[in-house]
């Protein structure tokens, strides 16, 4: 399936949480039933082609309690859709518009070394304060940039690596040979 549609769909199911006021109960309850299914014998079961419709529906029930109604209703119709094996990408893109709700951008920071805690967080005042955003950061670590970070907010990115650096100090070189 496209991004397009997996992002249509959790766009959906975000609005009629954000008009129940339950955007943060319908994450969570959607990324618990993400988890639920990464269980080998639940995926079996829920993204099984042979199983009908209504046998998948029944499932949902037996577990429908625990989760919002919304969330219930949204597995239903991605059954009926047939559009169950796309669950996670489509949670993803859910998170997404509650942290984008919320103010909230992802930055993936990438550095040689694993960064403390200290250094995340004034990472994350600083781009933060720059891009008007509270930033959560997703760290990466990466012995080939060699020192220094990289940042990546959306399809920005900051680069400043010592591989960055050399690789444009090369490519300097190269065009004024």
């Amino acid at each position: 399936m496209s991004e397009a549609v997996t992002k249509r769909y959790a766009r959906a199911l975000f609005e009629v949480a954000e008009e129940h006021g339950k955007i943060d109960q319908v994450e969570e309850d959607l990324n618990a039933v993400v988890q639920a299914f990464k269980d080998e014998k639940a995926e079996k079961v829920f993204l099984n082609p042979r199983l009908d419709a209504e046998a998948k529906k029944k499932l949902i029930e037996t577990f429908a309690g625990s989760v919002t109604n919304e969330v219930a209703n949204f597995l239903k119709v991605l059954v009926d859709q047939h559009r169950e094996n796309e669950l996670a990408d489509m949670a993803k893109q859910y998170s997404a518009a509650a942290d984008e709700a919320r103010g909230i951008a992802k930055a993936t920071v990438t550095t040689a070394v694993p960064l403390s805690d200290a250094e995340k967080k004034q990472l994350a005042e600083q781009f933060g304060k720059a891009i008007d955003k509270k930033i959560k950061i997703e760290e990466k670590v990466d012995r080939e940039v060699i020192g220094g970070v990289l940042i990546r907010i959306g399809n920005r990115v900051y680069d400043g690596t010592v591989a960055g650096k050399l690789s444009r100090f090369k490519q300097t070189l190269t065009t004024r040979s």
